[in-house]
């Protein structure tokens, strides 16, 4: 973790004034993911000087980052969105996804729902999932993955946001 406190890891405090805050800024998840990755599909250099103070206007002023990107590497911005989504919300839609169709297996114990089986052989075991089970478990890893990011507090520091071009 970068801190002004103390450096890379808060080790000793530094005395800071106020004003020197406001020069480390950083952006929320929530904002690099909004709009399906905006910030990372834009070139920021060849945008209108009023376009590029409200791309600055989406960071603020932090105390610490958690993660640092340089939004210069050559590959294209829906790979950088991409990349940044299954890394924040990968494990979590995975988590989604079996919690979610595990309940359903539970449930269906319980109570008769219309059923469609999907079977298949996994390594010579032959399976049987029922088709809610796979497609709520679904709708909830999309869910997670469509939405999750606006629950996403991870601060980084991206250049093309954090400093004004």
């Amino acid at each position: 973790m970068v801190s002004l406190e103390g450096g890379l890891v808060a080790t000793s405090s530094a005395t800071l004034r106020p004003e020197e805050y406001s020069l480390m800024r950083g952006v929320s998840v929530r904002h690099l993911l909004a709009a399906a990755g905006e910030v990372f599909r834009v070139r920021v250099d060849s945008l209108p000087q009023s376009d590029q103070a409200r791309l600055h206007d989406r960071s603020v002023p932090v105390r610490a980052y958690q993660r640092f990107l340089s939004h210069c590497w050559s590959s294209p911005g829906w790979q950088k969105v991409h990349v940044l989504a299954s890394d924040h919300l990968g494990p979590i839609a995975f988590l989604a996804a079996s919690v979610v169709a595990v309940a359903v297996h539970v449930v269906q114990h319980f109570y008769e729902l219309p059923t469609v089986p999907c079977t298949g052989d996994f390594h010579g075991n032959p399976f049987v999932i029922s088709f809610w089970e796979l497609c709520l478990g679904e709708a909830a890893a999309l869910c997670v993955a469509f939405a999750g990011h606006n629950f996403c507090t991870t601060q980084y520091f991206l250049d093309c946001v954090c400093i004004h071009q």
